[in-house]
């Protein structure tokens, strides 16, 4: 496992979540619907939350010795697809990619099993660990 690349882009998650959190207070609220607003905002609390439990993984990876690196991946992923396609989604009449919505729609939920399988992925572990 690059623990130094896992870090840099746990930390990166983090800046880019900050940012993008700002932006949707400041910039982009009086430009989409208050339901778009909330949604920007989901997208943004999952990628930070996501972000820290990466950091946070990586050191109880080293700490308890134990191998993490799939659920770190997954949560990377999932994330992206996620917190990515309700960024998307929120932005559509923006961005002008309201053709996108058929294909963004179900990438979101399948975003949310990658994180909620990252999850069981960590539990496993530990109780493996745990024998």
């Amino acid at each position: 496992m690059n623990i130094k690349m896992i870090l840099i882009g746990a930390s990166l998650y983090i800046i880019i979540g900050i940012c993008l959190g700002a932006l949707g207070a400041h910039s982009i609220q009086p430009l989409i619907s208050s339901k778009e607003l909330e949604s920007f905002r989901t997208g943004v609390d999952y990628q930070l939350y996501h972000g820290l439990g990466i950091l946070v993984l990586v050191l109880l990876s080293d700490q308890l010795k134990i191998k993490l690196i799939w659920s770190i991946r997954l949560m990377f992923i999932g994330v992206i697809f996620f917190s990515g396609s309700i960024y998307l989604l929120s932005l559509k009449t923006i961005l002008g990619i309201e053709s996108w919505v058929p294909v963004l729609g179900p990438v979101t939920p399948i975003g949310g099993l990658i994180i909620i399988s990252a999850w069981i992925s960590v539990m496993v572990a530990f109780l493996k660990q745990w024998k």
